[in-house]
């Protein structure tokens, strides 16, 4: 179903599994970048040209690595500047996001996110509404009744820079392989979540390194004869989609594509509308209603208002349709 005209046509089941409260969001770097924070390479890039390093091939997270080894005392607190949020931050796509990650029925919200900014605290202030929050390595059981707020599954940045806590930050392959191969808290975390929830990537490209040891999580459970939930992503389209599409697949993840155009405006469009519509419930599809159910349906129109209008329809509350 497309929530927008243009928009990326988000999958029935998705929906679906979202309205009973199976879904987890799991946040990277692209949803912080109209807030003007960098993608993982652009961060590589300034930090390299900060040091006056010129920027190696490789993945990021092993430059990073190799970074820090040779700038050891700036490394950390040169990362600090890099990632603190502007006062003027675009929060919108992230108060779409935890009204996403919202459960209607009791409240609770059940998120996750790779970043290590404050924009996510920023959006809850803006809703004038409290919450928990998990830094890592202290994380919840990613279960239902034990689980109410936001994990920075990464680590959060801290709020005086000190040298202690800016170690706790998942950034570079070494750090890395400590939280997901040697002392394997977040690899515990994302397996067990995998198990017990839908999950749906927002911000991710495949060549992020947090992708890469996600997906062989998946691998290894799948490989025992795991039979996990569905997994989700939405992927910017590009001149190679159709490839880009069968990677995502042969990762274990469905990919949910969206034109990049206007600086990936279908995307963030697509989960305000959502995100709105889900904390109006039945109100909101009453309104769509009134708004399309009078409409031809056999009319083309890139609105696709009649998907719109059977997802309205099909409320258990059945207001809608009344």
């Amino acid at each position: 179903m497309k929530f927008i005209a243009n928009g990326p046509d988000v999958p029935e089941k998705l929906i679906r599994e979202h309205e009973e409260g199976n879904v987890v969001f799991f946040c990277g770097a692209g949803i912080s970048i109209p807030a003007g924070m960098p993608s993982f390479e652009a961060l590589v890039n300034e930090l390299c040209e900060k040091f006056g390093e010129e920027c190696p091939p490789g993945p990021p997270d092993q430059i990073l690595d190799r970074l820090e080894h040779t700038k050891a005392r700036n490394f950390r607190p040169s990362l600090y500047e890099f990632l603190k949020i502007k006062r003027n931050a675009i929060v919108d796509t992230h108060i779409a996001l935890t009204k996403l990650a919202t459960d209607s029925r009791d409240n609770s919200i059940r998120l996750v996110t790779t970043n290590f900014d404050h924009l996510f605290e920023k959006a809850y202030k803006t809703l004038k509404r409290k919450h928990e929050f998990y830094a890592a390595p202290v994380l919840p059981p990613p279960k239902k009744s034990k689980w109410d707020g936001i994990v920075y599954l990464h680590g959060l940045l801290p709020s005086i820079k000190k040298e202690k806590d800016l170690s706790k930050l998942v950034i570079t392959s070494g750090d890395f392989g400590l939280a997901y191969l040697t002392e394997m808290w977040a690899s515990r975390f994302v397996s067990e979540l995998f198990r017990n929830f839908s999950v749906c990537f927002v911000g991710y490209s495949l060549s992020d390194p947090v992708m890469r040891y996600m997906t062989d999580a998946i691998s290894a459970d799948r490989m025992y004869g795991e039979k996990l939930p569905d997994l989700w992503a939405f992927v910017s389209e590009d001149k190679n989609s159709s490839e880009t599409l069968e990677n995502w697949r042969a990762r274990g993840i469905q990919p949910i594509l969206y034109s990049h155009l206007n600086n990936h405006q279908a995307l963030h469009e697509t989960l305000k509308v959502w995100a709105n519509l889900h904390m109006d419930g039945a109100n909101g599809k009453e309104m769509i209603i009134a708004k399309y159910a009078g409409l031809d349906p056999l009319e083309k129109t890139p609105d696709d208002f009649v998907g719109r209008v059977l997802w309205a329809l099909a409320d258990p509350s059945c207001k809608p349709a009344k």
